[in-house]
């Protein structure tokens, strides 16, 4: 039998962090999402009664705010020291109605209790059940799985540890082809480049160039290409009393 929640919390995804060699920032998603006041699981209904906004403000950057449906149906605004009727009010009309909006994060549906007279769909809670047949179906298909699931994790173990020394090995190549870069710096560049020693070796040297220079990513990459990668030849182009011992 499968139980539905009272209540349904949807979660969207508006911001991610990103790491890189220069520490973690955000980025935020602002595309419009199409919000209903009605939707249905299976042949449960849910209705929304709260929605979680994030807008961006001038100064303080971003603040959060709710719209709540109300005990008497009345969408209101709760802001940090104020309540006042919502927007939604004149959008959410009908269970057609829909809203567009590029701040909501979070919605909060709750399940609507179905009664006789609702639509006359009075069912009993086993009436959501999928057939008998499906459910065995189901219940095999499940086994199935478990099965080879545990047959295919006999070798895991082995192929962790393979994968792990691999990692290592790239680790001490990217360590010793790159000066003075840290463990944590050549991990990151590694895992952004699928850890391809390669592309990982010549980000290193872009970004060690970039720090100790005042010319631009893309004139520190065309010097290294210019002499091969070899950062050395590369910071005596760019960094002339280099080449005659002076300290950077």
């Amino acid at each position: 039998m499968i139980k539905f929640p009272k209540h349904m919390i949807v979660v969207l995804k508006r911001s991610e962090m990103m790491k890189s060699s220069y520490g973690s920032s955000s980025s935020r998603n602002d595309q419009e999402v199409i919000i209903r006041p009605h939707i249905t699981v299976l042949c449960h209904k849910y209705e929304l009664y709260a929605v979680v906004n994030y807008s961006k403000t001038p100064r303080v950057g971003g603040r959060y705010n709710a719209d709540i449906r109300c005990e008497d149906e009345i969408w209101r605004r709760f802001e940090d020291r104020s309540v006042s009727e919502s927007s939604l009010n004149g959008v959410f009309r009908n269970e057609s109605s829909t809203h567009r909006s590029s701040d909501a994060c979070l919605l909060v549906y709750r399940r609507r209790e179905q009664s006789a007279g609702d639509s006359g769909e009075h069912q009993s809670p086993r009436s959501c059940d999928p057939p008998l047949a499906e459910q065995k179906k189901s219940s095999s298909l499940r086994k199935s799985a478990s099965h080879l699931d545990q047959r295919s994790q006999i070798p895991t173990e082995a192929q962790h540890q393979g994968l792990e020394a691999h990692k290592e090995r790239l680790m001490t190549q990217v360590l010793e082809a790159v000066d003075g870069v840290t463990y944590e710096e050549a991990e990151v560049a590694l895992d952004q480049n699928n850890w391809s020693f390669t592309p990982a070796a010549q980000q290193l040297k872009v970004d060690h160039l970039y720090n100790i220079t005042q010319y631009t990513r893309e004139k520190c990459r065309h010097t290294l290409l210019m002499v091969n990668w070899d950062l050395q030849r590369a910071l005596r182009v760019l960094f002339p009393p280099y080449s005659q011992g002076s300290p950077l």
